[in-house]
């Protein structure tokens, strides 16, 4: 028998001995796997991603980022294919956007990327904090730019600016890391809820190592920025063992209603209430003009003429503000409003 292969052997008996011991920690703590599997994962990636100069904080947050969101997706797909009974028959929405390509939404994708304990927002946004950061970006404007850039260029590109770009798109970094990383990260998990919240707990890790080279707030940008597209891609553009497409298509006009939601001037549920508010503001506006025709009558004696004029031409621009916005709450349309594409 061959050195080499003794020594895998042995290896092999090592790493048996390792994930029992593992599986026996599980009865004292249920995340115990992807505790430890944080750890390897980001310890490949740092080791993988050192340079001369070290490793770019911002390019790995980035990475870390698009691994959770994609796993989001995954791990929805890995529990369908187990306990089909358990879910819903289509938990999965897919879209066809005009760049050919498709993409998955649903409350499913949402639960592990923003929504659960231990979600990858969670888990990001409790270390930010952790480090000082008060301001945290907003989540729900993070979620509606992706939607709406879904199908264009800017879909999947993190908002960031010099010089804390990453050094790759979020998705090139996942089409060259997952394939690798993927079984890894599988085989500290029991089931595959727990595989975001590894590459969350990779993330706490990273942030926690970068806080002195990059701002808590900024790092969590770059991580939301990154994982929350990532979590919406066709994984078959990523890894082979999913077929294109895979997921029932919704109907062709689908995006452009996502878009036009996100888009679209939303107007007010109760027009009637809001119409009444602003004509107290209106009354306002007229006592504010009969107020400053006597001022400026009695302190600066102005001609009628004057005062008359200013007083028309401020009750003018009032009454125009006004009647807009009562044309809009009773359902007409104004210059400023957005046309049907």
């Amino acid at each position: 028998m061959s050195t080499s292969g003794t020594t895998s052997s042995h290896q092999d008996q090592v790493s048996e001995i390792f994930f029992q011991a593992l599986a026996e920690k599980r009865k004292e703590d249920p995340l115990i796997g992807p505790k430890v599997g944080s750890q390897e994962v980001l310890q490949r990636l740092l080791e993988a991603g050192k340079t001369e100069r070290g490793v770019h904080a911002e390019s790995l947050l980035c990475l870390l980022g698009a691994l959770a969101g994609f796993s989001c997706q995954i791990s929805v797909r890995m529990g369908y294919q187990l306990a089909p009974s358990t879910m819903q028959s289509d938990p999965l929405m897919r879209i066809d956007a005009v760049d050919g390509r498709h993409y998955f939404f649903g409350d499913a994708i949402n639960r592990p990327l923003a929504e659960s304990q231990h979600s990858v927002w969670s888990l990001a946004a409790a270390t930010a904090q952790d480090l000082g950061c008060s301001d945290l970006p907003d989540i729900n404007e993070i979620f509606k730019h992706v939607t709406s850039s879904v199908g264009t260029d800017q879909f999947g590109l993190p908002r960031i600016n010099k010089p804390n770009i990453p050094g790759e798109m979020p998705i090139n970094y996942l089409g060259k890391v997952w394939p690798q990383i993927y079984p890894i990260a599988t085989r500290f998990c029991d089931k595959p809820a727990e595989l975001p919240i590894l590459f969350g707990l990779a993330i706490q890790q990273a942030m926690m190592q970068c806080k002195t080279v990059l701002d808590a707030r900024l790092a969590l940008q770059i991580v939301m920025e990154s994982a929350i597209p990532m979590s919406k891609i066709d994984p078959a553009s990523i890894d082979s063992r999913y077929s294109v497409g895979e997921a029932n298509a919704g109907p062709p006009q689908i995006l452009g209603q996502l878009n036009r939601i996100v888009q679209a001037r939303r107007r007010p549920r109760a027009p009637w209430m809001r119409l009444a508010k602003e004509g107290v503001v209106g009354i306002f506006l007229i006592m504010l003009a009969m107020i400053l025709f006597v001022f400026l009558k009695i302190t600066y004696d102005w001609p009628d003429v004057a005062v008359i004029a200013f007083v028309l031409v401020f009750g003018a621009v009032a009454a125009t503000v006004i009647l807009g916005r009562v044309r809009y709450l009773l359902g007409g349309k104004t210059p400023n409003t957005p046309q049907k594409r």
